[in-house]
């Protein structure tokens, strides 16, 4: 039975706690505390599941972490080689090196704006940025100070954990 099951089942049967007749509460009762045992083995089966997933999870972002650091060192090894290709061309005064699985061109590369002063750059040529609320300062604010700023809320969340 899956765990919402359990948890409507287990619902149904306080409600009937609530009208039922004494003789029928000792059942009803009885029945609560087979629920509760297999709620339980549910748990302990959800955190054996989630035990073994956040095991993955943590292997998986260690081969992310490895996998990008391997992609980062052979993306600055083409960018070198690249570099030194193009100043060896240069050098020699060459705008193309053939080989036998292709060519080499030296070529220009379209115009591009470099931005020494944004503060200088008129006003036509800017894009406006939407604001962004601040809301470390904010909560910061209401530990210190106890109240909520206009349009904002404090709320306290619940979650599950596993020890």
């Amino acid at each position: 039975m899956r765990m919402y099951e359990l948890t409507e089942q287990y619902a149904a049967i306080l409600d009937m706690l609530d009208s039922c007749a004494p003789e029928e509460e000792p059942a009803l009762l009885e029945e609560l505390t087979g629920l509760n045992d297999s709620i339980s083995d549910k748990a302990e089966a959800y955190a054996r599941i989630m035990k073994n997933d956040d095991a993955e999870i943590a292997a998986l972002k260690a081969e992310i972490w490895r996998l990008q650091a391997l992609k980062s060192r052979r993306e600055k090894r083409v960018e070198r080689m690249r570099d030194r290709l193009k100043e060896c061309m240069k050098t020699v005064g060459s705008s193309s090196i053939g080989t036998s699985i292709g060519k080499w061109t030296l070529r220009s590369n379209p115009p591009s704006v470099v931005v020494l002063n944004a503060d200088e750059v008129p006003e036509e040529y800017r894009i406006p940025q939407p604001f962004q609320v601040d809301k470390p300062a904010i909560k910061a604010a209401f530990k210190e100070t106890g109240e909520i700023p206009p349009g904002c809320d404090i709320v306290r969340t619940e979650g599950v954990q596993f020890r």
